[in-house]
């Protein structure tokens, strides 16, 4: 099982990856709607950005580690999406 959560309310002893920086789709994307995640995703591949996308019934979200932030927000900007901070 995975949880997401903000890296301070995980104890010590428990295995976790830290260092992740969320974004969120901000327009409501129904779950009929093909190609939306292709669309991001590939601009952050090309960019060389790795990904967790986190998809809700509305919206999704996306993780990206932050020290790509910059490199995933420009990718994003590139490929026309609207990034704002």
């Amino acid at each position: 099982m995975s949880v997401v959560c903000e890296e301070d309310l995980v104890q010590d002893e428990i295995v976790k990856s830290v260092g992740w920086r969320l974004l969120k789709i901000n327009a409501v994307l129904d779950l009929s709607l093909t190609g939306i995640t292709a669309q991001f995703s590939t601009a952050l591949a090309n960019a060389g950005v790795n990904l967790s996308v986190i998809a809700t019934y509305n919206t999704d979200y996306i993780l990206v580690e932050e020290a790509k932030l910059t490199t995933a927000i420009e990718a994003l900007r590139g490929a026309g999406f609207e990034v704002i901070e």
